[in-house]
């Protein structure tokens, strides 16, 4: 469907009071209805931009058919109408007696998680859940925007009555006020069902709220067809010995045309864990060589920024060699056509690894934090842990899991699985020393980093001026 036709299809009228996100989901209806199964929508990218509309509002507006299952996510063709079901017929019509169960007890699970692979997961970590139930049934309420502030999260819970949530730190809020102590039976399994034991080192108190279902952190992704091109080998091998700028240095020079080697250049100070802390100059420095070294390529790395999935948009449409990125940002833009590799980020000396969980909470008005806690212990068994990985393409929580699917995707053993955790930190909120600087060298650092690839700096005075801005950046935002 080329940009006329979806104008046309898709028309919205903006001299209307009914909000566009509405009028959107009407049309995305009319068009679904009369499709036949297979038919491909629109990219969302595509179609944002046809209709002059944001992203999100177009996510939205496909929410329900995700989540109703009239559409669905191909890795290849993109999203298609679903087939349809045929109605189950009823026990009257069979002549049949009619004997009526009795009600169901039924639970809202509030998600943020809305793009359509974590939806499958969600979908079906749901329908398996209630299939298993005579007495209890849990229903998938997807969040239509991320509320950064308390107020909409906990009206939201409130208008929606929602029993279960995922709660992420972006939210900003004290999840206490929110959510209740989980239930001691559920504590209980918790240590039975051997959890990653660093998922809350350093902060025991969440453990009384939180249950981590999932946990992501930052890979080196790479075109392995386009590597080949340029003649690298072994770059699996060659990223776990950190020669990314190295291999970088020796692909620049034989790009084609409008493809860069690398993803935006501060990502790679902080996604490799090096940190601004006086301390720690010397491998700041080290970094700061690194990059110095390849910054007379044109493009050997970003050092602007349009937006903050740009480098993730060149990586899928393959205008990229390397990227570091998490995995919920490459299916933020849809999963690229040929078959990428990835690896965890290499970590500096000392460095420290980034991880984030996606955790389950049971809402403060919640009338049966027990029952709730049976669906809950679902999430942490064995057969919807290991479907993290293959639907939700991210890290299982339990230690057996998260061993088979790091072995799955990055070739690691089980000690270089356990090293990994071991020197990361997850993060939880910007009052801790780690998250800060994490957050400090993504965000508050490009102008050094700018000015360093383009010769007004050294690495030495990049890495002073970085660390002196740290000083001032973090004085009186860190806990005792």
């Amino acid at each position: 469907m080329d940009g006329a036709a979806i104008r046309q299809v898709f028309s919205l009228d903006r001299s209307s009071r009914e909000p566009l996100v509405n009028q959107l989901t009407r049309k995305l209806e009319e068009f679904v209805s009369r499709s036949a199964p297979g038919t491909r929508l629109p990219a969302e990218r595509v179609m944002a931009e046809e209709l002059g509309v944001s992203r999100v509002t177009v996510r939205n507006a496909l929410a329900s058919f995700f989540l109703s299952g009239k559409v669905i996510r191909q890795r290849r063709n993109g999203t298609v109408v679903a087939k349809g079901k045929e109605p189950a017929a009823g026990k009257l019509a069979l002549g049949l007696p009619w004997n009526v169960p009795p009600p169901k007890r039924k639970l809202r699970f509030l998600s943020y998680e809305t793009l359509p692979e974590q939806m499958d997961f969600w979908q079906d970590a749901v329908g398996r859940f209630n299939a298993q139930q005579t007495h209890l049934e849990v229903e998938l309420v997807p969040m239509a925007e991320l509320p950064l502030e308390t107020h909409p999260l906990r009206e939201e819970i409130e208008r929606d009555k929602i029993d279960m949530l995922l709660y992420s730190p972006l939210f900003d809020q004290d999840y206490s006020e929110l959510v209740r102590p989980l239930p001691e039976s559920l504590r209980n399994f918790r240590k039975e069902a051997d959890p990653i034991p660093r998922l809350f080192s350093g902060r025991e108190e969440l453990s009384r709220y939180l249950l981590p279902v999932s946990f992501e952190f930052c890979h080196t992704m790479w075109n392995p067809e386009l590597a080949s091109r340029l003649g690298l080998t072994d770059v699996e091998a060659r990223l776990k010995k950190g020669e990314k700028i190295q291999m970088i240095a020796e692909a620049a020079p034989k790009l084609p045309g409008n493809v860069w080697a690398g993803s935006h250049v501060w990502c790679q100070l902080a996604y490799h864990g090096v940190r601004p802390f006086p301390e720690k100059r010397a491998i700041l420095l080290e970094e700061l060589q690194k990059l110095a070294s390849v910054s007379a390529f044109p493009r050997a790395y970003f050092t602007s920024q349009t937006s903050s999935l740009d480098d993730v948009e060149k990586f899928a449409a393959g205008e990229l060699l390397f990227l570091d990125a998490i995995m919920t940002q490459l299916q933020w833009v849809g999963l690229p056509s040929f078959r990428f590799r990835q690896a965890p980020c290499h970590q500096v000396k000392d460095g420290r690894l980034i991880m984030s969980s996606v955790d389950i909470c049971i809402a403060r008005r919640c009338l049966c934090p027990e029952i709730a806690a049976e669906f809950c212990r679902f999430l942490l068994s064995p057969e919807i842990q290991k479907s993290v990985e293959t639907k939700k393409m991210s890290q299982p929580v339990r230690m057996e899991a998260y061993l088979a699917a790091m072995k799955n995707q990055c070739g690691f053993s089980a000690n270089e699985s356990r090293c990994l955790l071991r020197n990361g930190f997850f993060f939880r909120d910007m009052a801790h020393k780690e998250e800060l600087a994490q957050y400090f060298m993504i965000y508050e650092i490009r102008q050094e980093l700018a000015a360093l690839f383009e010769g007004k700096l050294t690495p030495e005075q990049a890495a002073d001026r970085i660390i002196e801005k740290w000083r001032e950046f973090s004085a009186g935002r860190l806990s005792a």
